[in-house]
């Protein structure tokens, strides 16, 4: 089970708080690999995703997912993901402790830009912990938005080394009629509401990655005042644009907000990317997964994984 350390702020129209976390159990540290060889998850593999992504020296991974939110609003959903690795930390009597702060700058063609500065703070227990390679720290802010281009500046900065990563994004900000949905929004944990002034409860999967044959692919989707009940088909393709999983979501009708999640199963993920489409047509709603071996090597064939096993040295069971 991926455990990580998760910073929620919460932030309306420019108002919000803060709070902190800690990440979980170690992990050995990953050997070395031949970047010639095998293709990094690069920031600008994100990028090609839809993602926010910056590279080094403090290389970090986003996503913006949006909702109705209450009267003209909608809600949006910043998180970012950082590895342990890419902070600052130092001794503490109990603890290893790194500082990092996040400044977002929230700027749509019309009105005013928000701009929000939060420090958090990650402990961990051992030394080994803060040389995770893994996704272990996320962050995340919710803003309420009006409809509309909408330009996101994120900047993240290592509190002890000063060392930041940058990266920018424009957004469409979504209007949410009746009989319409959100985007499939990967996610680690899920909690449906009933309308759209309820808060929105959801802890993202910013990077959007999956490992091959050990996780659960989670995209929740709500659907808003359908007047009667409807049946969206939703289907998996690969990057071959084959269909992989095809079933549908049934909304019951006559409700303000209705919740459904997509679960996918370890034996139902096809390595390389994985677009996850609910709806037909124009109105279709769509967002992509990357199914890989290793989080930290963009491993997506048998042959690729083969030849990691090198870097592991002479060892009679690798025979």
């Amino acid at each position: 089970m991926r455990r990580l350390a998760l910073a929620t702020v919460a932030v309306a129209l420019g108002c919000g708080g803060g709070g902190k976390g800690q990440s979980g159990a170690p992990e050995s540290p990953s050997p070395a690999a031949d970047e010639s060889q095998v293709p990094g998850v690069t920031a600008a593999v994100f990028r090609r995703l839809g993602r926010l992504a910056a590279g080094d020296p403090l290389p970090f991974v986003g996503t913006m997912v949006f909702a109705d939110g209450p009267g003209d609003t909608t809600i949006a959903i910043l998180a970012l993901s950082l590895e342990n690795r890419s902070l600052t930390f130092e001794r503490e009597p109990s603890a290893y402790v790194a500082r990092y702060r996040v400044d977002v700058n929230v700027k749509p063609v019309t009105g005013a830009p928000v701009d929000v500065g939060r420090e958090e703070t990650v402990r961990v227990a051992t030394l080994q912990e803060t040389s995770r390679t893994d996704e272990s720290v996320l962050f995340q802010q919710t803003f309420r938005l009006l409809p509309g281009k909408t330009q996101v500046a994120v900047a993240v900065r290592d509190v002890s080394s000063g060392l930041e990563g940058r990266a920018e994004r424009e957004y469409e900000v979504p209007a949410f009629g009746p009989g319409t949905t959100t985007d499939p929004i990967l996610t680690y944990q899920a909690q449906g509401r009933g309308r759209p002034e309820d808060p929105l409860n959801l802890v993202l999967n910013p990077r959007g990655t999956a490992g091959f044959g050990g996780d659960t692919v989670l995209a929740y989707i709500e659907g808003y005042a359908f007047p009667r009940p409807r049946t969206l088909p939703f289907e998996v393709r690969n990057d071959q644009d084959s269909v992989i999983y095809r079933d549908s979501l049934r909304f019951r009708g006559g409700r303000p907000v209705e919740s459904q999640v997509i679960r996918l199963a370890p034996d139902s993920l096809v390595l390389g990317e994985m677009r996850v489409a609910v709806g037909a047509g124009p109105e279709a709603r769509q967002t992509t997964a990357l199914v890989s071996f290793t989080p930290a090597w963009l491993v997506t064939s048998y042959d690729q994984m083969v030849s990691l096993l090198r870097y592991f040295g002479p060892n009679p069971w690798l025979d």
